[in-house]
């Protein structure tokens, strides 16, 4: 449940990212636009991370034996964010 809300989150961010885009760019200041390139490109960036990081996920769950790794959430976030 961990990684869903966090892949929801970073989703999340990439649209608002992306539909306040237009809005700094009519406002014409370079110094705006490059930090909300550089945070839409974090955000998406972010996204690509969470799937990969469910995708792992999923494949830990499908496996036979069960793998314990220990703090396994905090280095997770650690890798997605």
């Amino acid at each position: 449940m961990h990684v869903l809300i966090n892949l929801f989150v970073a989703l999340f961010l990439l649209n608002v990212a992306f539909l306040s885009n237009e809005y700094v760019a009519h406002a014409k200041e370079v110094i705006a636009c490059r930090v909300m390139a550089g945070f839409m490109h974090y955000c998406l960036l972010a996204s690509f991370t969470w799937f990969a990081v469910e995708a792992f996920h999923l494949c830990l769950q499908m496996a036979k034996h069960a793998i314990t790794i220990k703090h396994y959430v905090i280095k997770i976030s650690v890798v997605g964010w």
